[in-house]
């Protein structure tokens, strides 16, 4: 995410994700404290549960259906 942001990227799209949620939630708090600073883009095709959506809530600053 970091190295995207150097490279000038508007945003961080992630693709049906949820299978990495976890892993996400961690690198985001990680890429955060080293100044990432574009916007999370969750994109989803709508079949994420609402536990998946609550653990996002505050971390994805866009949310996407395709």
């Amino acid at each position: 995410m970091l190295n995207l942001q150097e490279l000038g990227c508007h945003n961080v799209n992630l693709v049906s994700p949820t299978h990495v949620v976890p892993n996400i939630l961690a690198a985001v708090k990680l890429a955060a404290r080293q100044g990432l600073r574009i916007p999370l883009v969750y994109n989803t095709g709508g079949y994420d549960s609402l536990e998946t959506i609550k653990l996002l809530e505050g971390v994805v600053d866009i949310w996407a259906e395709e």
